[in-house]
This record gives C-alpha cells, structure tokens and sequence, in this order.
C-alpha cells in the first residue's frame, strides 16, 4: 500500500490527463501540474493517506477524478475537511490548465473536429450533460455551451435555450453534442426526438443543425455520419 505520495497531472498529446505515484517517506501528499515541466505543490502533511485507495475508489480510471467530489474524500483515513479541500481544489486547477493549454479547434470540418473540440467538456462526466457548438457561416467556433445536466442515463433539454444561445452569439448553424456515462454510443429515442424537435424549430431561425455528437469516454458516435441529419 503507498502511504503516501507525490501526484503529477500533465497534459498528454492525446489530450489525456496522466498521473504518476512516487512514494515519499515523509508522509505527505504532494500535488504537482506538469505542463512543460513539473512544479510540486505541497499541499497538506496528511499521514497515512493510502494513494492506491483513492485510485481504486475510481477504479484507476484517470479521467474520473473529475467526478470525485469533496464528500468521496474524506471516506479515506488521513483526508479531513481542510486537506479534502486543498485536493479537490488542486484536481479543479490541472483540468483548467489542461483546457487552457489544448489549442481551440477554430474550424470545423469534420465530426471529429467537433469532437476534439468537445471532448474535454464531456468525458469522465458521471452524469448526462448537453452542449451545443455554435458556429459562424464560416463553419469556425464562436462558442460552446452547456444547455443542461441531468441524470446518469438522461438529461431533459430545451430547445428554447438551444436557440436562445445561438440567436445571442449570432451562430448560422449548430452542433448539438451529449455524453453517455454508460460507454454506450449507441443513440436512443429520446437522442432521435430532440434532434429531429430542434432540426426542425431550427429551420424558423434560419440556422443549421449540422450533427449530433454522442460521446462515450475516447470514442463518439455522429449522427451526421451515419446519415441522421437529412
């Protein structure tokens, strides 16, 4: 069991957020960004923090440590309100550098442009979340949005608001995109429905609906590309 150790968040060229343990013998959990080079950041002394139990409680999936909450860290011995505190903090600032230092798609021209361009917003999410991509005539990003969270199998969205974000940044056409925290890519009825409710209502704005993306984990599924969206 590692007691304790140091935590290194970087930023991949996949875009992936990785880690590495190095046991220290002084007890402290240290947390250090890594983006050209590393910089430790000491956060608390907390003793008998066990680093493998906090992995295993997302079972080693890296990309959940968005989804750890505050609550989840003080079930650990060693982890009280202060140092859960500092960790979740810590965890919040390397996803912000990781966004922050990943270049913005500025056009788009394929489903798997919007998909990188989407990615980081909808992966390691343990409940639906649904975003739309706003776009200018020139097909190039002028915004993303959030429309809506919901539950682990379903989100309720309303097109009001789809229209009301796209209306508000000037946008020509649009693409609509949502998670499946399940891993399962494949579109439901509900998926079908809204996108044929707001390809259509789309149509009295004069704005485009170009595709629907459904994002499980490093893989995607396109509406467009499957010959949905006609």
């Amino acid at each position: 069991v590692i007691r304790s150790c140091i935590i290194y968040f970087s930023s991949s060229a996949t875009g992936l957020i990785t880690l590495a343990l190095i046991p220290l013998r002084n007890f402290r959990l240290s947390i250090a960004f890594t983006t050209v080079c590393s910089l430790p950041l000491t956060l608390a002394s907390a003793k008998y923090i066990s680093a493998d139990s906090i992995l295993s409680s997302i079972d080693h999936n890296l990309s959940r440590f968005k989804t750890i909450k505050r609550k989840d860290l003080l079930k650990f011995k060693g982890v009280g309100p202060a140092k859960a505190a500092y960790i979740f903090a810590a965890i919040e600032f390397g996803n912000r550098i990781h966004h922050a230092e990943k270049p913005a798609v500025r056009k788009i021209s394929t489903s798997a442009d919007a998909y990188h361009c989407l990615k980081s917003s909808l992966t390691g999410l343990d409940k639906e979340e649904f975003w739309v991509l706003l776009l200018n005539k020139a097909n190039r990003v002028i915004a993303k949005k959030r429309i809506s969270i919901g539950g682990i199998s379903a989100t309720i969205v309303d097109s009001r608001i789809v229209f009301s974000c796209a209306i508000e940044n000037l946008a020509s056409s649009i693409i609509l995109a949502h998670n499946h925290p399940s891993g399962n890519l494949k579109p439901s009825k509900a998926d079908l429905d809204i996108t044929q409710k707001i390809k259509e209502g789309a149509v009295y704005f004069d704005i485009t609906v170009l595709d629907h993306l459904i994002i499980a984990g490093n893989d995607f599924f396109s509406f467009a590309d499957e010959g949905m969206m006609r």
